[in-house]
């Protein structure tokens, strides 16, 4: 069982809008989860930012081309090979759905367009942590719900 310190989301992708509409949006909801996920990591004294994808192959402009344009084709490519990379003043890491069968990862954790199996694996890590995830789809909801997860961003009126 996770030692759980906070769940939020980072919005919900529209329903409607061009494509190039929505490819702006996600790019801002990935800039924005990467800013809320370093930025509790720096709260919580914490030197590792950990971004969590599906498939490595997500770090490659054919995978998640919104992800590779936020975080720039050096870091994208480091993080692929399996390196750490500088995100600010923390070391950023890379861990896929196959990875946390084996690992055991803590700290900020940012998942980007996480499949509910991939949240299931998050929820079993044991090391505190904040999770932080920028849906893709419908299939975080039950998640979002499960953890009482919030938008920092969203507008409180």
């Amino acid at each position: 069982m996770s030692i759980r310190k906070g769940s939020y989301f980072i919005g919900s992708r529209t329903a409607g809008g061009d494509t190039d509409e929505l490819l702006t949006e996600d790019r801002d909801r990935i800039r924005m989860g990467l800013a809320w996920a370093e930025a509790i990591a720096l709260d919580h004294g914490w030197g590792r930012l950990w971004l969590v994808t599906n498939t490595r192959d997500e770090l490659s402009g054919r995978g998640n081309p919104e992800l590779l344009s936020v975080l720039g084709a050096s870091s994208a490519s480091a993080l692929r090979r399996g390196e750490e990379t500088p995100q600010g003043s923390l070391a950023m890491r890379n861990e896929t759905f196959d990875g946390l069968l084996r690992g055991r990862i803590g700290q900020s954790i940012l998942a980007i367009y996480p499949l509910p199996g991939l949240l299931d694996r998050l929820d079993n890590q044991i090391t505190e942590n904040v999770v932080t995830i920028v849906p893709g789809g419908d299939g975080a909801a039950p998640w979002i719900e499960k953890w009482g997860a919030t938008d920092p961003f969203a507008s409180k009126e």
